[in-house]
């Protein structure tokens, strides 16, 4: 990220949850690594080597915050670090590696309370049974 997009994020700021989502983890995915919820890490962590301070923007938000990343395509993870859910997806597409069946990581948002997001296979669905969650978390920041 650029500093002219984290002084716009800044400056857009709401006082309503805040959901984020990148192709590429930040970098403050490798400490939350330490303090997973739910779900797997099965790779390092493949973020950028400078610490372009949207963390800490984040961190400073006064309304709870989430970020979602995808990228390595064996992590699948939920964690929190700092105060900020940080989110792996489950890898979804076919043709690339990866250890874990295919699937997405469902978000649910509600009017009154915290998000739900839960890992959910693409396997049953396939076999005309109900869908497999694999995960499931209310995030409460």
């Amino acid at each position: 990220m650029y500093p002219e997009q984290i002084r716009w994020f800044e400056s857009c700021q709401q006082p309503l949850e805040t959901l984020v989502f990148l192709h590429i983890p930040l970098v403050e995915y490798q400490q939350a690594k330490a303090f997973i919820q739910t779900g797997k890490c099965l790779e390092a962590i493949c973020c950028s080597e400078i610490n372009t301070g949207l963390f800490a923007s984040l961190v400073t938000h006064e309304q709870p915050v989430n970020v979602f990343c995808g990228h390595d395509h064996d992590n699948d993870f939920t964690a929190e670090w700092l105060g900020v859910g940080l989110h792996y997806s489950r890898i979804s597409g076919y043709n690339v590696y990866g250890q874990f069946s295919r699937g997405y990581r469902q978000i649910v948002l509600h009017e009154h309370q915290a998000l739900e997001t839960t890992i959910i296979s693409y396997d049953e669905h396939k076999e005309g049974l109900s869908w497999q969650k694999l995960d499931k978390i209310s995030k409460k920041i």
